[in-house]
């Protein structure tokens, strides 16, 4: 092939990645923020795959030094993300990747003992932080001693691991804690928290930075005091702000746990332990959820299974094709479409909160009033209405709308529909649809001029698929509640036959294209189609109705399925539903009790918001 040929198609696939990248990046986004916020953490369920395989290993790798420290009469605590998550949730945080403990110095010291008498160390000299190499150093010894147990005493903390390679290492982090004298002042811990932050990278090598810590610390701590913090050495020293001390009540006596079906220690007041460590808000969702944050920094694995040549080649096509910009969406989308992923699988769909962004919110609320006032209008008038759709699956799993839910369905049967219309036109004014098209897309256009024309009052709409009912002074400012019409047919009819039947229907559709005569088309089809009776078990959407378009069922709707209606709570309000809403709804979502596989935010709100003026 052509060398200029082969260029331009590698050009136009990045050109077309970069677009595509920008978008996707933007939907996860904004995705995994809706959900994130309406999340409720006490009811996370545990992670999936690769991430909760890591967990489970971790776990026993942790369990059995906990047994080992027991025998040693070494006294141990969950702290950090461990701590919360055994404290809310009583395992990990789906997407923790680590598991950290704390220990007194007593404690700290005699385990260092113990592990330099029967373990390898692993030098850190050879390790600094401006060249960022300690996963380096790891690496070349966990090759050189697969799965031996070795310990590393960083600035930081003391860890102790074991593995035969960087993905699979295993490790568990201890952190100290120390008495301080009594006399040491929180202004002298801030001036040595800053202190130490700038030594850190003054010295820069971990093993001379040890040396520099122990001295330090040996100045100022004690066997006994009444204030304990971090230890110079422990991670969190320099890591969070200093709020406030701990005493000895803080920790023990130790509190056992379950966390993951095993048996640990906590400390004795852990709620003082996480308002340092988290704030007001650890009980609640993070700001920002990070993945893999532990596993990530070790390893690289798409690049380190490439090779050199292939990495030299991408990094060419890269900078010869993609800007900056474009390769932080790419790498913006992945991060989020892995959030996103991640809380698909942890979020419990029926403990969701209700909607968090405070539009969306309001535009329900709204939503419901007005619908709720419709709803009396069709109980005045005899019509014998039920919701449906994605409004009854809000009602019976969150009691009001599906939070990133935007509009309110209702159904009735032919004859409640076709009564409807008369009433409607008797009471309120009817938006012409005769300039509708297929074709030219223009339905929104004509229904925003009408709404800008109807002084506020309530106007109808009639189409060939529902009927809407609206309220506002434009389409970006109004209230809906959509009908769809159900339908009798023979007990002998089949989904099958309804199938072939709607196939036709929506070939002879896309020919007429203007809505007065598709309508015209619809209505005779119902009036002349025999399967269609008037009253019978089978109940499906009638050939007129948007649920025979986009629903793809395995079961029809029986009778006794939505009659005698029931009252059903939504939002406050009382609404009539169908008699058994659950073998209703699985009808079209047989897995409502999940996360939809491709669920949108407000569609409707985002075409309303294009007619803003």
């Amino acid at each position: 092939m052509d060398k200029t040929l082969i260029l331009k198609k590698i050009k136009n696939k990045f050109i077309s990645k970069r677009d595509k990248f920008k978008q996707f990046y933007k939907e996860a986004y904004i995705t995994y923020n809706f959900l994130k916020d309406i999340a409720e953490p006490t009811q996370l369920k545990p992670a999936k795959g690769k991430i909760r395989e890591y967990q489970l290993t971790l776990l026993e790798f942790a369990s059995q030094w906990f047994s080992k420290f027991e025998d040693l009469s070494i006294s141990y605590f969950l702290i950090s993300g461990n701590l919360l998550g055994a404290y809310r949730n009583k395992r990990f945080i789906p997407w923790d990747d680590d598991f950290d403990i704390g220990m007194l110095r007593d404690d700290f010291e005699k385990l260092k003992t113990y592990l330099k008498d029967n373990y390898d160390e692993i030098s850190v000299d050879k390790i600094f932080f401006n060249a960022n190499n300690r996963s380096k150093i790891i690496e070349e010894h966990v090759k050189n001693n697969p799965d031996k147990i070795a310990f590393a005493i960083f600035p930081t903390h003391l860890q102790i691991l074991q593995g035969n390679s960087m993905e699979s290492l295993k490790t568990l982090d201890i952190h100290p804690y120390d008495y301080y004298q009594d006399d040491f002042t929180d202004e002298d811990l801030k001036k040595y928290i800053l202190l130490i932050k700038n030594k850190k990278q003054e010295i820069n090598n971990f093993q001379q930075v040890n040396e520099y810590l122990k001295n330090e610390r040996l100045k100022n701590t004690v066997k006994h005091s009444n204030k304990i913090y971090y230890g110079f050495d422990n991670y969190d020293f320099t890591y969070l702000p200093f709020t406030k001390w701990y005493n000895i009540d803080d920790i023990y006596p130790l509190k056992q746990i379950n966390f993951e079906n095993i048996k640990c220690f906590i400390p004795n007041n852990p709620e003082k332990f996480l308002l340092i460590n988290y704030g007001n808000d650890y009980m609640k969702m993070p700001k920002q959820i990070i993945l893999n944050s532990h596993i990530s920094y070790r390893t690289n694995p798409l690049i380190n299974k490439m090779s050199k040549d292939k990495q030299v080649l991408l990094k060419k096509l890269k900078r010869r094709f993609l800007t900056k910009e474009e390769d932080i969406y790419k790498n913006l989308y992945k991060k989020f479409k892995l959030n996103l992923d991640l809380l698909l699988d942890i979020v419990d769909i029926k403990t969701i909160q209700p909607c968090k962004d405070n539009f969306l919110r309001k535009s329900q609320l709204e939503c419901v009033d007005f619908c709720k006032t419709m709803c009396d209008f069709f109980d005045s008038n005899n019509l014998e209405y039920f919701i449906t759709s994605g409004t009854l699956i809000g009602a019976v799993r969150h009691k009001g709308f599906i939070p990133w839910d935007d509009d309110f369905d209702v159904g009735m049967m032919r004859k409640d529909y076709e009564n409807l219309k008369n009433i409607l036109k008797k009471n309120f004014k009817e938006i012409d649809c005769s300039k509708m098209s297929l074709s030219k897309h223009n339905q929104n256009d004509i229904i925003n001029k009408a709404l800008k024309k109807s002084n506020n009052e309530i106007i109808f709409f009639i189409g060939p698929k529902y009927i809407q009912i609206y309220k506002g002074s434009m389409l970006s400012k109004s209230v809906v509640i959509d009908v769809f019409p159900h339908e009798y047919y023979k007990d002998s009819y089949t989904l099958k036959e309804h199938k072939t039947c709607m196939s036709k229907i929506i070939n002879k559709i896309n020919k007429l294209n203007k809505y007065p005569q598709i309508i015209n088309y619809l209505n005779n089809e119902i009036k002349t189609n025999s399967n269609v009776v008037e009253k019978s078990q089978f109940i499906y959407y009638g050939f007129d109705s948007l649920g025979s378009y986009i629903v793809n069922p395995t079961s029809s709707m029986s009778h006794d399925m939505i009659f005698p209606r029931r009252k059903i709570c939504f939002e406050g309000y009382e609404f009539f539903a169908p008699n058994n809403p659950d073998g209703y709804i699985k009808v079209q979502y047989p897995n409502y009790m999940e996360f939809p596989d491709n669920f949108k935010i407000a569609p409707d709100l985002k075409i309303k918001a294009k007619y803003k003026f």
